[in-house]
């Protein structure tokens, strides 16, 4: 495997968001994160760890535990740091990024594409700088999009795993964490469980090549 591309991407996912780390902040983080008594309660992670606050209607994000659990972190680090935030989402857009980038160069050799380095790079590179993820990187609240995005791109990632006793379990786990960070309803867990068992069923070819 060759690192420079990854390095690479890397600055590229990372620098461009630098310049907002230290700002406070924003939007809907007064009410999410800054206001926010789940995030300091003593019992904040009994109750997501055993799935409480799905029977907590007036818990925010209360049937997201993926994502408590990663603000619950960051409130552990610094409860009232912005830059904490930020920076854990700039890392998740970096983890993005250079997911993205390793499944798109698996899936195109195992395709006989002699170009897909070049493809592959380009195409997480477009990611990577892309403005429109900005918001979701910037604002700390909005953290649910590269969360979720990050465990579904795991997912994909896992699907080479030719033994499927071993692949089914991790990527039904890495599912489940992508669920918990953006879903909010049993009706679009189902949804969601469709999407699993559409990918599993579109793409086994590729982890038999």
């Amino acid at each position: 495997m060759k690192l420079r591309p990854y390095l690479l991407l890397l600055v590229f996912a990372i620098v461009p968001h630098l310049a907002g780390i230290a700002h406070e902040f924003v939007y809907d983080d007064d009410g999410a994160i800054v206001e926010n008594r789940f995030l300091s309660a003593p019992d904040a992670w009994q109750r997501v760890l055993t799935l409480r606050t799905f029977s907590e209607p007036r818990t925010l994000d209360a049937t997201r535990p993926t994502l408590l659990v990663s603000m619950l972190l960051d409130h552990a680090t610094g409860p009232k740091t912005a830059w904490r935030y930020r920076a854990t989402n700039i890392a998740l857009h970096a983890g993005c990024t250079l997911l993205l980038y390793s499944w798109l160069i698996g899936l195109l050799l195992r395709n006989g594409d002699k170009s897909a380095a070049a493809r592959a790079f380009v195409a997480a590179l477009i990611f990577a700088v892309h403005p429109l993820a900005s918001e979701a990187i910037q604002v700390p609240s909005f953290r649910e999009d590269p969360l979720s995005l990050f465990w579904m791109l795991v997912v994909l990632n896992l699907m080479p795993i030719r033994n499927g006793w071993v692949r089914t379990p991790l990527q039904a786990a890495a599912w489940l964490l992508a669920l918990g960070a953006k879903r909010k309803r049993i009706g679009s867990a189902r949804a969601g469980g469709r999407d699993l068992v559409d990918i599993s069923r579109r793409t086994p070819f590729v982890a038999a090549r």
